[in-house]
């Protein structure tokens, strides 16, 4: 599996408390983004949309912002005699989070196609005399994963960011 951009999406770390939608007939993602109190821009990302095109009875879901950091997601590159059980328990998580987050209509388990899979970040304290060089090698992340999960944070000692 390899990381993938942060889709800001937040979570809580033990059961990644998303809240999941039903579109209606005459929703859009700018009405439904009002009444959630998130963006377009939020529902886009969260949801891997390519496009702002929604359908009756698409399940999508509402990120929640959490004190508690975001969640990311890893690709996960179907291979044959996959089945959702067998990933699931491959890079564990339960079946209905594998369903939650991956388009279940354009799901057919075909070899070579990608499902996303929802990780949460750890927490980090940056202390006195960490180095970026320290923070990426302790962390195992690249310079692009860490700017990308802690958007907007400036790096300094007592600052809490977002990790792997």
């Amino acid at each position: 599996m390899r990381k993938i951009d942060v889709f800001h999406v937040y979570g809580e770390r033990q059961n990644h408390t998303l809240t999941q939608y039903v579109v209606k007939p005459g929703d859009t993602l700018y009405k439904i983004a009002g009444q959630f109190g998130v963006t377009v821009d939020d529902l886009l990302n969260a949801n891997a949309l390519q496009s702002s095109l929604i359908y009756p009875n698409q399940i999508i879901v509402i990120p929640q912002k959490s004190q508690l950091g975001t969640v990311y997601f890893e690709e996960y590159v179907i291979q044959a005699n996959d089945t959702l059980e067998s990933i699931a328990a491959n890079v564990g998580i339960s079946v209905d989070e594998i369903i939650r987050y991956n388009d279940i209509t354009k799901l057919i388990l075909a070899e070579n196609q990608t499902l996303y899979i929802p990780r949460s970040y750890n927490r980090y304290t940056i202390q006195p005399g960490d180095t970026l060089e320290t923070i990426l090698i302790n962390t195992n992340m690249t310079a692009m994963d860490l700017l990308a999960a802690n958007k907007d944070v400036w790096l300094a000692p007592g600052v809490t960011i977002n990790v792997f």
